[in-house]
């Protein structure tokens, strides 16, 4: 653990503004954080978050909420390039961080090209229902900030035509409320969906560096993963038949 802030409870915001640098004194070993019983309002802001990401920090705890847009945030929204997602129809085409959760629905396709230039989502990801055959238009999603436990983080589903779903060539982070919240449902798309991965469920393709792999892990699961989730079928349910991808010998050590 190279960070840790625990039972704090008045503590609201991290406000460390000369932060530059995080070392692991293990070689080779990924940075994790913990932010852990905290004010139940605690926030990071979005100068944070792409601080951590930078420094190439993963948390196994992070109860926090999204802080209120600064003035820097609404001048990048007042020039569109920090967009609030309302939907696929009225986001602006220069977009490079979205704050909301990104809904791609049937007919929604041509729109999906919107998102070529997003580096940051601050929300979840579904698409559904589509005729994309891949999502190239994600290469350039860097990070994923969700900090809902109830729901996926990704829903990939009922894309009949979508034969690759890699996408994020340069993703380096997913930051979610708990480590064991990070899932994914991948379900009922194309049957070929995994060949780009040699049969593997991964939607950041084949990953070898042991701190990428624990950076972008996910619990997928659906039929395009192992257990198919029915409709009706709540998050837990869905967590108890996923497929934790992550190779990485510490997980012990974080009691996961």
């Amino acid at each position: 653990m190279v960070f840790n802030i625990q039972n704090c409870p008045n503590m609201t915001r991290l406000e460390l503004p000369a932060l530059k640098n995080l070392d692991n004194s293990i070689s080779n070993a990924p940075k994790i954080a913990n932010f852990q019983n905290l004010h139940p309002d605690f926030c990071l802001t979005i100068s944070d978050f792409w601080l951590f990401y930078e420094l190439g920090v993963s948390f196994k705890n992070l109860h926090a909420k999204l802080c209120e847009y600064s003035e820097a945030d609404t001048t990048e929204i007042e020039n569109e390039e920090l967009c609030i997602f309302e939907s696929i129809d009225k986001l602006p085409h220069a977009c490079k961080s979205i704050v909301g959760n990104v809904l791609i629905d049937s007919g929604d396709e041509k729109n999906a090209e919107k998102l070529t230039f997003v580096k940051s989502l601050f929300g979840s990801l579904t698409i559904r229902n589509t005729n994309l055959a891949d999502l190239k238009f994600l290469d350039r999603l860097t990070f994923i900030v969700y900090l809902d436990d109830t729901t996926p983080v990704i829903e990939i589903v009922s894309n009949k035509d979508l034969r690759n779903a890699s996408f994020g060539k340069l993703f380096s982070t997913i930051f979610t409320r708990s480590f064991k919240d990070r899932n994914a449902v991948i379900q009922d798309n194309h049957p070929d969906i995994w060949n780009s991965t040699n049969g593997e469920c991964n939607l950041f393709g084949l990953v070898t560096d042991e701190k990428a792999m624990y950076r972008t892990s996910l619990n997928y699961t659906g039929g395009d993963c192992g257990t198919r989730i029915d409709n009706g079928s709540t998050l837990r349910n869905m967590i108890s038949g996923s497929i934790l991808v992550i190779v990485f010998s510490l997980t012990h050590e974080l009691h996961l």
